[in-house]
């Protein structure tokens, strides 16, 4: 089983600074809207993103079971209800929506690159090695979450 490369926390500071950085200085890429209409999407995208962050670290401490991204082997506890029905991963999902939030502040087109690249490399370093140490501790259980339950929201 492969390890994941970084805690998650990491990889949303990382793509954040990068959403800052790559917004800032191309003036080039600007999109014309309104500073009030961009803080209230952050505070909606952010704001949704905490509720369904806080909501998934809830359920994984009413089930007795490690919210620790780097030791998946160690749960106890396949969390399948509530959220968990609409998404198999919606801490990162919260994560998602809270750098999509932010994206809005840059008004930048380029600042856009920066939530699928959060997701390519969430999927490929975080979610596929969890996956796998859920496959080998829960088995059916787990493929048939799996199976029922998309991995970031509806179809995707």
């Amino acid at each position: 089983m492969r390890k994941p490369l970084l805690p998650p926390p990491v990889w949303f500071v990382l793509f954040m600074a990068l959403g800052f950085l790559i917004t800032d200085p191309f003036e080039v890429a600007a999109l014309d809207y309104s500073a009030a209409w961009s803080s209230e999407l952050t505070v909606v995208f952010s704001g949704l993103g905490l509720l369904v962050g806080l909501i998934a670290v809830l359920q994984f401490f009413r089930q007795k079971t490690t919210v620790h991204p780097m030791h998946p082997e160690k749960a106890t506890a396949l969390v399948t209800g509530g959220i968990y029905r609409i998404t198999r991963n919606p801490m990162y999902l919260g994560m998602l929506l809270i750098l999509i939030g932010f994206t809005f502040l840059g008004h930048n087109w380029l600042g856009f690159l920066v939530p699928p690249l959060f997701v390519l490399a969430i999927n490929v370093f975080q979610i596929i090695p969890e996956e796998q140490a859920l496959a080998e501790l829960f088995g059916e259980q787990f493929e048939a979450f799996r199976k029922r339950t998309p991995r970031w929201f509806l179809f995707f």
